[in-house]
């Protein structure tokens, strides 16, 4: 899954990929968390990732990483 952040000055480019679970045609989901993003979280592992900000250089590759819905929606009015 790869994917491409941009804002006004920082472009992040990664990819991550599900972990299987026991069962080889499913993946790793935990449910029903208090996570902020959502319940629902699938586990994964990042495969490219290497972010240059604020000085310094992170390198995810390999890393854990999450993926989940995010509700997007605010406050009813």
């Amino acid at each position: 899954m790869p994917f491409s952040v941009e804002s006004h000055s920082q472009k992040i480019r990664g990819e991550v990929h599900p972990v299987g679970g026991r069962d080889p045609d499913r993946n790793i989901v935990v449910h029903n968390t208090n996570y902020w993003m959502g319940p629902d979280i699938t586990v994964a592992t990042a495969a490219e990732g290497r972010v240059r900000a604020f000085g310094r250089v992170w390198d995810f590759d390999g890393r854990s990483a999450e993926i989940c819905a995010i509700d997007w929606h605010g406050p009813k009015c």
